[in-house]
């Protein structure tokens, strides 16, 4: 056989493997009526550059095309704010008014044009929004994070005025070219705040017992159906386990999401606690697949589909996990932060080429939270898509490179410069 045809038919080959190897993952399914091409999605996750003065970034579209060309078969787009009243930061793209459409229209393009479903999610901020008249909540329970100073509670209109911004939030959204809706209930932001008993002390319809709390979730869900339509995906993002002392225990969630169910929700993405636990959740220290078994609890309830991302970064542990029942979609951030490409690396059968995030928090998590662009440690592009200096192409003049020290420094110069075309040579003093 000529070498050329054996160059074109082994990743063939290859990728057959593989796709029988992580079957379920590369399952086509559906979530709602949206079908999917597997069962990937891209988390939504903060950049700090989603905004500019209400425009969207460049460095956002890259960001976005760049985790729909890696293989994901659903792309969430970072959280959009519902009403001037719970903007994160400057930087947190707007959702209040129809002007706002045609910026969003953009993001669900570029996803769209690289394959994957486009999902948007829509989330108040809450008791850590960032602007004039200072943050709002259902009771004045200030937040522990210091940044942040008193809590003003919401009356009554502006709880309804705050239902209906959620409802045409998802209208927004739909209108946009989006496929899907998420919206957020998590982390301890408006909508997590309400239900949870730690911080709703509220004694009218919105406070009190469980269903009461749920409340105003419950309504902002009916509101998106009304406007959007019955049919149009609806997700809602919440927590497994708040890990807030005297929140929502895993039984409480399990039960919220019930009600959600029973509301028409779609599919539930599940995350663990909030930005005030004093326990961490997302760490190194965190073993791989931890966090499965609240995602199991909330599978043996439901009949949507349940996703999850969290410590979840082995695809051997979460093609196990759909085939179990514990799961049903593989939900992922910082790992394809670490490496966009993860997905079509492991259909190909590349899986030594995938650059694993190492959960050290520094580029991602850290940064954002202190309103300044992501960055990752293990991805040099992460944040920096849209800048043609950071593509690896092939050298026009091939050298000889020496890399002295096999540290991580040394061995990502001696990739890219063997991914260049250059002879590389790399000592290590070591073993």
């Amino acid at each position: 056989m000529p070498k050329i045809e054996r160059e074109i038919k082994q990743p063939r080959i290859i990728q057959e493997v593989v796709q029988v190897r992580y079957q379920k993952i590369f399952e086509p399914t559906k979530i709602g009526k949206m079908q999917l091409k597997n069962r990937i999605k891209f988390a939504a996750t903060g950049t700090g550059f989603c905004s500019v003065d209400g425009k969207v970034s460049d460095s956002e579209i890259a960001w976005l095309a760049e985790r729909a060309k890696g293989g994901a078969g659903l792309v969430t787009a970072s959280g959009t704010a519902p009403h001037p009243t719970g903007v994160w930061s400057r930087v947190q793209l707007p959702n209040w008014d129809d002007s706002h459409i045609p910026e969003l229209r953009k993001l669900a393009e570029v996803i769209k044009e690289h394959g994957a479903k486009a999902c948007l999610q829509i989330v108040h901020t809450g008791r850590y929004a960032s602007t004039k008249e200072g943050p709002v909540g259902p009771s004045e329970i200030p937040p522990t994070l210091r940044r942040f100073q008193k809590v003003r509670a919401l009356n009554l209109e502006e709880i309804e005025t705050l239902v209906e911004a959620h409802g045409e939030a998802v209208r927004r959204a739909k209108e946009a070219g989006f496929d899907a809706a998420e919206i957020g209930a998590m982390a301890g932001y408006l909508i997590a705040s309400f239900l949870s008993p730690w911080t709703n002390k509220r004694s009218d319809e919105y406070g009190g017992e469980l269903e009461s709390r749920a409340r105003f979730l419950l309504e902002c869900i009916k509101s998106a159906k009304e406007k959007a339509g019955a049919d149009y995906p609806l997700l809602v993002r919440m927590c497994g386990d708040e890990r807030i002392e005297g929140g929502n225990t895993p039984e409480d969630m399990r039960r919220i999401a019930k009600l959600l169910e029973e509301a028409g929700v779609d599919a539930i993405s599940i995350t663990v606690g909030w930005h005030e636990s004093r326990v961490p959740s997302l760490t190194m220290d965190i073993p791989h697949g931890h966090w499965l078994y609240l995602a199991e609890g909330m599978k043996r309830l439901l009949n949507i589909p349940v996703c999850m991302a969290f410590r979840l970064n082995s695809a051997e542990i979460a093609e196990q996990a759909i085939k179990d029942g514990k799961l049903d979609f593989w939900e992922m951030s910082r790992p394809l932060i670490a490496d966009p490409g993860l997905p079509n690396k492991l259909a190909q059968g590349r899986e030594e080429d995938i650059a694993p995030c190492i959960a050290c928090m520094q580029g991602c998590y850290a940064r954002v939270f202190h309103d300044q662009p992501v960055r990752c440690l293990i991805n040099t592009r992460a944040g920096k898509e849209w800048d043609k200096s950071y593509e690896i192409k092939p050298s026009p003049v091939r050298k000889k490179v020496l890399v002295v020290g096999g540290g991580p420094g040394g061995l990502e110069a001696a990739r890219v410069a063997a991914m260049r075309g250059h002879d590389v040579t790399l000592y290590e003093k070591g073993a």
